[in-house]
């Protein structure tokens, strides 16, 4: 059998730079249009990194394509001197330009992945900084333990106003009791002084009930300052 023929790359010539060149300068172009959005924060999604990278990728691998095609065009002596001249002025310029985009799109990414793991590591590792989850989750718990001290205080505060109401209702009944008590003292010759001291112990009593009353209200704020201060720094 007859090894079958070769197909041989078309020849190299000076069409060939006039033709890929206007490709590489306008994918120059595009890179530094989207480098210049990325700079301005207009766009610096994820879409949009991999769209800069490819159009840099692209750009770097025409550049150094135009640089091997004119290398290879000068070693065959297919340009004069003055094409020669302004085709190395030109793909050097090219190639001069991939690189410093490259530098600066690499800079650019290396920040901004440095800002966003610092981010990340704000939220994960310091307890002030919380995502929007947690927040929502904290200020419903909050709310829980501001309803359940409300509730708290609001029992303690009706059973006051028992306690309260009582000892108005002993009151009265103890001067109905006193006056009654005076009565019958006059008639049955008992001693001023013994129904005085009767009547001191009822107004010491009635003191600490009262007292109780304000040392409960103290309790129970002071627990509903600690439960919300607790809750604040946790």
């Amino acid at each position: 059998m007859e090894a079958p023929f070769a197909v041989s790359a078309p020849p190299l010539t000076i069409e060939t730079l006039s033709t890929l060149y206007p490709k590489a300068t306008k994918a120059k172009h595009e890179t530094e249009r989207l480098l210049e959005h990325f700079e301005l924060g207009l766009d610096r999604s994820i879409s949009s990194q991999q769209r800069l990278s490819a159009v840099l990728n692209d750009f770097c691998r025409q550049s150094a394509e135009l640089k091997n095609i004119l290398n290879e065009l000068i070693i065959l002596e297919c340009l004069n001197k003055s094409q020669q001249s302004m085709w190395i002025r030109r793909i050097d310029n090219l190639v001069a330009d991939s690189e410093n985009l490259s530098e600066a799109i690499t800079k650019q990414l290396n920040y901004l992945y440095k800002t966003t793991h610092e981010e990340e590591l704000k939220v994960n590792y310091v307890p002030n900084s919380k995502k929007p989850s947690d927040n929502i989750k904290f200020l419903i718990k909050e709310r829980g333990i501001l309803q359940e001290s409300h509730n708290v205080l609001d029992h303690a505060i009706d059973q006051a106003k028992g306690i309260v109401y009582n000892i108005k209702n002993q009151n009265k009944i103890l001067k109905s009791a006193r006056k009654k008590a005076l009565d019958l003292a006059s008639r049955m010759g008992v001693s001023h002084s013994l129904l005085s001291v009767i009547e001191r112990r009822s107004a010491i009593d009635q003191i600490l009930v009262y007292g109780c009353i304000i040392f409960t209200l103290i309790i129970f704020f002071s627990l509903y300052t600690l439960i919300h201060l607790y809750y604040r720094t946790n």
